[in-house]
């Protein structure tokens, strides 16, 4: 039973779905077309937010209410600006640090943001989309600086300890976005390199990965930290663990 979203199955042999494929509504009223990417907000824990056909929806727990935040269903681009006003493409999973949601916007090779609050904390009426780091239609694996930093369909984003890790996942490496002083790192695997080499250590200059996807991080609450990822072609799920003060 759904509890959410139209259930398809129900379409009689000569019915289809509209092309849009995207519809607000309450519970099984709404129509969502492969969502993925499922987080639940920080603060309230009132909303699940997700992914589905270029958009950022969300849903009101309480009502089982979806709303369209961001994007438009079916129109692809990556244009910054607020609400519906901005664009997505083909964005895979996404994150929340500090109230703010980030998300991998894998076919612009970009991390994009979503803010829901000024600097000054108060509550926007229509969410903030503008992009973090990486250029949209530019792909590469370029550390460095915000401005500089490159990607190439980074996939899967996790947050731990103040810090976003991404799967970028063409480049079959795991990257690092130090938010406070805007840099992105590489720290595990080789640009271009997918031997799938087994190393449990971040920095370890052995890891390899083939075309790393889901990520996931995990703190135990000492000074071992963990990350753990799906490598798709290698039909692995591989750890990193390190040391943090």
């Amino acid at each position: 039973m759904s509890y959410i979203g139209w259930d398809n199955s129900t379409l009689g042999d000569n019915e289809t779905l509209a092309d849009n494929r995207s519809k607000d509504g309450i519970g099984t009223a709404a129509i969502l077309d492969a969502p993925k990417g499922l987080v639940i907000d920080e603060d309230m824990e009132e909303f699940i937010y997700f992914i589905d056909n270029e958009t950022i929806r969300k849903v009101e727990l309480s009502t089982a209410e979806v709303t369209t935040i961001a994007g438009v269903a079916g129109d692809n681009g990556s244009t910054d600006d607020n609400g519906t006003d901005a664009r997505f493409n083909g964005p895979m999973d996404l994150v929340f640090l500090d109230n703010v949601l980030y998300v991998a916007d894998t076919l612009n090779h970009t991390i994009r943001k979503v803010e829901f609050r000024t600097p000054d904390e108060v509550i926007l009426e229509v969410p903030k989309v503008s992009t973090l780091t990486g250029l949209a239609g530019d792909n590469g694996s370029t550390d460095g600086t915000f401005a500089e930093a490159r990607f190439y369909r980074p996939s899967g984003i996790t947050a731990l300890r103040g810090y976003l890790y991404v799967t970028d996942t063409y480049n079959h490496t795991i990257r690092r976005i130090d938010l406070e002083n805007e840099e992105v790192t590489t720290i595990a695997g080789a640009v271009g390199d997918n031997d799938t080499v087994s190393s449990e250590m971040m920095g370890d200059d052995k890891a390899r990965f083939n075309e790393p996807m889901g990520i996931v991080g995990y703190d135990p609450g000492t000074q071992e930290v963990f990350l753990y990822v799906s490598s798709q072609k290698a039909h692995t799920l591989q750890k990193i663990q390190w040391y943090q003060l």
